[in-house]
């Protein structure tokens, strides 16, 4: 029995579970790289604890058949791994840069022929042998080791390769996982009774989850985050949309002391009509640029074409009269830009106080056409 090796196995699998819950969150995300991170991890945690369970059982009577298979998963899972990890570098690499999978076509291939060579092997009891329930290495065991190292070889020099688009820290961060593995081949070398390949995997998975995935999170939840803010951003003016509007309602439908100012642009239509959209989008952008001049704490909503809608939450009565005074002067200093109707309550539902402010909106716009004689179609 190895104690070494059952011991770093089992420490090695450890960590790597505690990486494998750390990524678990952002599967949910589709994000293709993280998603291959976590198949690594797994792999690595199934192919370490067959690992120390193969060293754990050996020379125990009995336990042949359990040392075989796990002996065998230990194997195997390594060959699937530099396979994943081929396919991982390929996907952090095309978030950075336009590069083809085919680049890596050499190391599937020599993974797919490590994987046929060694069920071969095993089977042909080439690769290794239980004898007495004691493990015996076999004519072939070394080539599952030669074909990986040509592997990772060929993978690090894909690595260089693009080493200005990963940028330093990504480049050597990602180069743990091929350098690892062989720094680990050649103790072997020296010292015949020393196996810690999984423990040179599991420490370049630290190192790339530190450097590379934290960073692949972060990124991707700002860009999750930003995607969430466009999507409730009026694209045209800047405010808030309809659908950040209704989020609103649907998170405060009672409330406290509330006000809500509506506005109703005038003659948006004609402007459109006779001047064209562009002076149409001016007209909006700068009704827009008025509403948050006047209420810089308010919620301000483009709700839909031309009407605009402002909350507020806890503001004095007076201060909202005096603002929307304010906004009175400054529309009627613009052409009667727009009409307008507030409403103020110490306490009520949001909905109600809208449909009042809106009311209050239409006579207001129906005194304009009054006052200007303009058509009302317009």
């Amino acid at each position: 029995m190895n104690i070494g090796t059952i011991s770093a196995d089992i420490v090695a699998a450890v960590f790597t579970l505690i990486l494998l819950v750390g990524s678990l969150r952002q599967v949910k995300k589709n994000h293709f790289s993280t998603n291959l991170f976590i198949g690594m991890l797994a792999v690595a945690i199934v192919g370490m604890v067959c690992d120390a369970i193969s060293y754990l059982v050996e020379g125990k009577a009995g336990a042949g058949t359990i040392g075989f298979w796990t002996a065998t998963i230990t194997y195997l899972a390594c060959a699937i791994l530099l396979a994943m990890y081929s396919l991982y570098l390929i996907a952090v690499l095309s978030e950075r840069v336009e590069v083809s999978y085919r680049i890596i076509a050499p190391v599937l291939v020599l993974s797919g022929i490590n994987f046929v060579q060694l069920l071969l092997g095993i089977a042909l009891g080439k690769t290794f042998t239980i004898v007495r329930d004691v493990y015996v290495g076999g004519p072939w065991e070394d080539v599952s080791s030669m074909l990986s190292v040509i592997g990772l070889i060929y993978l690090y020099l894909v690595m260089f390769r693009f080493r200005k688009n990963l940028g330093n820290r990504l480049f050597l961060a990602l180069c743990t996982y091929p350098v690892f593995p062989l720094i680990v081949l050649l103790i072997q070398l020296i010292i015949v009774d020393v196996d810690y390949t999984y423990v040179g995997i599991a420490s370049s998975c630290l190192v790339i989850f530190v450097e590379v995935q934290i960073r692949t999170i972060a990124e991707s939840e700002l860009r999750e985050q930003i995607l969430q803010e466009v999507s409730l951003m009026d694209s045209l003016t800047g405010l808030k949309n309809r659908r950040a509007f209704n989020a609103m309602l649907r998170e405060k439908e009672q409330s406290g002391k509330v006000a809500a100012v509506f506005c109703d642009l005038n003659s948006l239509k004609c402007t459109n009509d006779d001047l064209g959209h562009e002076a149409g989008d001016h007209l909006l952008v700068k009704f827009a640029d008025m509403l948050r001049e006047i209420f810089p704490d308010g919620e301000i909503c483009r709700i839909s074409g031309d009407e605009f809608v402002v909350l507020f939450y806890d503001m004095e009565e007076e201060m909202l009269d005096r603002k929307v005074q304010q906004l009175r002067d400054l529309i009627n200093q613009n052409d009667r830009i727009a009409s307008l109707g507030y409403v103020y309550r110490e306490s009520g539902s949001v909905q109600e106080i809208l449909r009042e402010a809106e009311l209050l909106m239409y006579e207001d716009k129906a005194k304009y056409y009054r006052e200007t004689g303009k058509d009302r179609r317009h």
